[in-house]
């Protein structure tokens, strides 16, 4: 038994290798429990190249010997030499464990967890190979590398100096110390660094190879073409150069060029597949999507590892509308490069196609983890967030990922319009005027941002500043439907109603997305009412409201009401602690939507000890985290009846402070958020020194005004009439209960009153809330005040009848609504 490795020994060295593994072979037979029978015919396996059968034998070594570091080793390089990065890696860990000395082992386990993107671990092993060998070259090398991934480009730039000086001859460090000051933004010493390494040693194909990976990064595509034009002429027999040129004349905008190169390197190397992906990306180029995506199938074929070109061809998938097919080649080619950012950016952007939106953020956030400075994964990771239910909770994360964007690509256009729209929808309109005049500055032909500066500054009431930018758009885009949309939101200032009515009539429904089907037929809808046109503009509502109806349970709602109320019920609540904070600090405007909460809030703020803070979320979110603050093993709302006084009182002091931040020094903080009257028994918990205003309208006109608006998925029933009457009668109950149980002051205040007689009610609001009578109120509409809901058009005038009994024009059509209202 002793004589096989020796017999093995000499059969490799006369190369006898065939012969060599067969008594391998015959020794595992002869002694299977014999860890290095394995490990030598482990060796020899590795001597063919064949690392399947490699890392079954070491697989089988450590097995019998898990104390076997040079198997756990072999291991390593075999898993990392087919790809699987992860098992090499933890082999590599495991044999770094058992010899905390093995220098080999730390230099392979960074390179590895850098190619799978644990960067931060792969920096932890390079220095602490360096620490073992400070003289070893690789190590240092590899440390410079680790280095350049975490952005610090001067320490990079040290240890490629500190690798150069080790071995003189090498050229990798100085390849990499040019990147990282391009990288670093000094452009002209990194391409003046190529340019020396290239004129010292004209031959060398590697580092003419990466001399112009390196151009084309830094974005000098011309300096490369003209790097590997060079190096085609001087090394003809090289087929990668040819590619290589075509590759960098097809990003060049050249792609007829491209081919010429590509099919040179093709005649020399048929099985070449790269080089097909790279003829494919010219043929997509020239717009040959048939040939460009037979020519990407052929490089999958020749190289099913080919991990750009399952890329490319689920970019054509994807421009082609086929989004399965896409998202099999993007996760194809992750399955090969599963740390490339760029592929993850990717297969986000196919899942947002098909309204995977959870599984797109975190898509993109994995990306992010693996390049952070991919300013378009950080782009599309806000643009994610704000598709999701409840897209509210994200702004702060959306607002944060299109601030990275920008600033790791300033002239990134797209971000800046995304991140516009972002604060639009957050009521801060000035700063999305600002967004979108950034995104226009950048590319001046941009519709979509002029539309959104229309829609904001009509919002903010300049309407003359709006109507300078949408005048000369509606000459060169008003087939958009974002430019169309604007002109139908701004007509109604500007009295061209009827050539906005035939300006979104022209545009082609089946042409549009589904958002752009429902805000057309909402404006549309909008429009003909102003007109007086009333079943046209109720065939628009209707038509908008069928395109978005998430359908609506009212059995989930008398569910949700019916345990606030026994929660809360009479007998049990009269027994509940409640806060010792008698703050008068905080006015709740509740009721529901559309029934005049804007206009009270609007009178209020116009008082000076006032302020209004809008459709604040606080609440939500409050009961959203009692029971964790509470520490109870029960869901809210029965968690309260754990609550202590301590608990309760520094609850509301946190929520008191917080709410003080919107308006130090105001003596009243109104939240009209209309949903609240939900958590009404939680607010006279925490808040008896609290006003309640409930807002009362005609049900019907709060119906119907709630289904001419688009509502966000938190209110299913507001697109169906049927469900808005449902919707409104467990409103009505949970309303009725409250009264009758708590014991916070509410003052029901019914719409048509104010309407009727604006004074008196405005005093006797004021009154209700413990303020002093001050003539402003009555002058609300003279407030400059940004309002963020839709009834922001309606406080900039005086008080107006128009909305009063509004639903007898639309009678015909309200039958369901009607029925269940017993109307």
């Amino acid at each position: 038994m002793k004589a096989y490795p020796e017999k093995v020994m000499a059969l490799l060295g006369t190369g006898e290798t065939g012969a060599a593994l067969r008594l391998c072979e015959q020794y595992c037979r002869e002694s299977p429990g014999q860890a290095e029978a394995w490990f030598l015919r482990a060796g020899v396996q590795s001597q063919l190249g064949a690392l399947d059968e490699v890392a079954k034998c070491c697989r089988k070594v450590v097995e019998l010997s898990p104390g076997h570091v040079g198997a756990w080793y072999n291991l390593g390089v075999a898993l990392q030499g087919l790809h699987q990065h992860e098992q090499a890696a933890d082999a590599y860990a495991k044999a770094i464990s058992l010899n905390p000395a093995y220098l080999s082992a730390y230099i392979n386990i960074a390179a590895v967890l850098r190619q799978i993107g644990r960067k931060s671990e792969a920096l932890r092993y390079a220095r602490a190979a360096v620490k073992l060998d400070p003289r070893q070259f690789a190590a240092v090398n590899n440390l410079g590398l680790a280095l350049l991934d975490q952005g610090e480009y001067n320490a990079a730039i040290e240890q490629f100096d500190a690798a150069a000086r080790l071995d003189p001859g090498a050229a990798g460090p100085r390849l990499n110390k040019c990147l990282a000051l391009g990288l670093r933004g000094d452009r002209d010493a990194a391409l003046g660094g190529l340019a020396a390494l290239m004129e010292s040693d004209p031959g060398n194909a590697e580092v003419v190879k990466e001399a112009g990976k390196i151009q084309r990064r830094l974005g000098r595509l011309d300096d490369a073409i003209a790097t590997y034009r060079a190096a085609c002429e001087r090394h003809p027999e090289n087929p990668e150069f040819g590619n290589l040129l075509g590759l960098a004349l097809v990003e060049a905008g050249r792609p007829q060029d491209a081919i010429v190169w590509v099919e040179r390197a093709l005649a020399a190397r048929a099985d070449y597949a790269e080089a097909y992906n790279t003829l494919a990306g010219a043929l997509h180029a020239l717009g040959d999507i048939k040939a460009a995506s037979t020519t990407f199938e052929r490089a999958i074929a020749i190289d099913p590892r080919c991990a750009l070109a399952h890329n490319n061809l689920g970019l054509l998938l994807q421009e082609a509308g086929d989004h399965a097919g896409a998202e099999r080649h993007f996760r194809a080619a992750l399955a090969i490069e599963p740390a490339s950012a760029e592929f993850e950016n990717n297969l986000g952007t196919v899942l947002m196609s098909q309204g995977r939106f959870d599984e797109a953020i975190a898509t993109f956030r994995s990306a992010i983890t693996h390049n952070e400075g991919l300013a378009a994964a950080w782009n599309n990771l806000g643009n994610a967030l704000l598709c999701v239910d409840g897209f509210r909770e994200n702004f702060p994360e959306a607002n944060k990922a299109y601030l990275r964007a920008i600033e790791l690509q300033p002239d990134f256009a797209e971000a800046c319009y995304h991140y516009g729209t972002c604060l639009q929808q957050q009521g801060r309109f000035e700063e999305a005027y600002v967004q979108f005049g950034r995104a226009t500055a950048l590319r001046p032909d941009y519709p979509e941002a002029s539309a959104g500066q229309v829609m904001v500054l009509e919002r903010l009431g300049r309407i003359g500043e709006a109507e300078g930018i949408l005048h000369p758009l509606l000459q060169t885009h008003q087939d958009n439907v974002l430019v169309a949309l604007a002109f139908g939101v701004l007509a109604k200032h500007l009295d061209k109603r009827e050539l906005a009515l035939s300006t979104l009539e022209r545009l082609d429904p089946e042409g549009l997305e589904k958002w752009g089907r429902i805000q057309r037929d909402f404006v549309l809808g909008d429009l003909y009412n102003d007109a007086g046109d009333y079943d046209r503009a109720f065939a628009h509502y209707h038509a908008a409201n069928t395109e978005d109806h998430p359908g609506y349970s009212v059995e989930q709602t008398e569910r949700l009401f019916t345990t606030q109320m026994q929660a809360y019920a009479h007998s049990g609540h009269k027994q509940h602690r409640r806060s010792r904070n008698r703050s008068k600090l905080p006015v709740f405007i509740v009721g529901m939507p559309r029934s005049g909460t804007t206009l009270l809030e609007q009178i209020l703020a116009s008082h000076p000890d006032v302020h209004g803070a809008g459709e604040l979320e606080d609440i939500y979110h409050l009961s959203a985290s009692m029971q964790q603050r509470l520490s109870s093993a029960l869901a809210y709302p029965h968690c309260m009846r754990e609550a202590s006084q301590d608990a309760l009182d520094r609850i509301a002091t946190e929520y008191l402070e917080q709410l003080s931040h919107y308006a130090p020094g105001a003596k009243r903080i109104v939240d009209k958020m209309p949903h609240n009257f939900e958590a009404l028994g939680l607010i006279d918990t925490l808040f008896p020194g609290a006003r309640v205003i409930h807002c009362m309208r005609n049900p019907i006109d709060t119906c119907l005004s709630i289904y001419f608006k688009h509502f966000n998925s938190f209110h299913p029933y507001a697109s169906d009439l049927k469900s808005l009457g449902l919707y409104y009668r467990q409103y009505e109950r949970l309303m009725a209960h409250w009264k009758r149980t708590l014991t916070i002051p509410i003052m029901d205040v019914q719409y048509e009153e104010v309407v009727a007689n604006q004074e008196e009610m405005s005093r006797r609001i004021i009154e209700f809330i413990g303020l002093d009578w001050n003539e402003r109120c009555l002058n609300y509409h003279e407030l400059d005040r940004t309002v963020n809901t839709p009834s922001y058009d309606q406080v900039r005038k005086p008080i107006y009848t128009g909305s009063v009994e509004r639903w007898r024009r639309y009678e015909k059509h309200l039958g369901p609504l009607l029925e269940v209202l017993d109307a």
